[in-house]
């Protein structure tokens, strides 16, 4: 069992991710990105049979074309908010400082460091950054064992 997907999305104190809750997270922000990216590309004027081979230019735009692509842009701050969050979320499970998810900005350091949070395993317990997130789940399991064993004796 999982942290929820969407609980605590832009909370950057006393919360940790663990490492099935971050994938979840870091593939949905992948997906919200490329949908913004391309549409980007298109208001532009790029065309889909040339895409990658060279960017469109800015010229004769419309004013509502350029109050999307403003749109296009405002948009993408919630997206490197939920990415940092989730980066110091799962940092916390790792047991190291939150601050170390700074590091997912730095383009030589962004991939090694979403590697490691990935693979990391989280500290079992409650460690000095909150309780742990699979707690939640121990807790729901004990609870279906002791169901189980209700029924089975009746």
């Amino acid at each position: 069992m999982s942290k929820p997907l969407f609980s605590d999305p832009f909370v950057f104190r006393g919360v940790r991710r663990n490492r099935q809750s971050f994938a979840l997270s870091l593939a949905v922000q992948a997906l919200c990105w490329s949908v913004l990216i391309l549409a980007a590309y298109r208001l532009l004027g790029g065309d889909w049979t040339s895409f990658g081979t060279s960017p469109p230019a800015l010229t004769d735009r419309s004013m509502i074309d350029l109050l999307l692509l403003a749109a296009i842009g405002l948009a993408t701050v919630p997206l490197v908010l939920m990415y940092l969050a989730a980066g110091t979320q799962r940092c916390r499970d790792c047991g190291i400082s939150g601050w170390a998810a700074l590091a997912l900005l730095v383009p030589p350091l962004n991939l090694p460091m979403l590697i490691a949070l990935a693979l990391c395993k989280g500290q079992d317990g409650p460690n000095r950054f909150g309780e742990s997130p699979m707690r939640r789940a121990e807790v729901a399991a004990r609870f279906d064992a002791l169901l189980e064993v209700k029924t089975a004796e009746e």
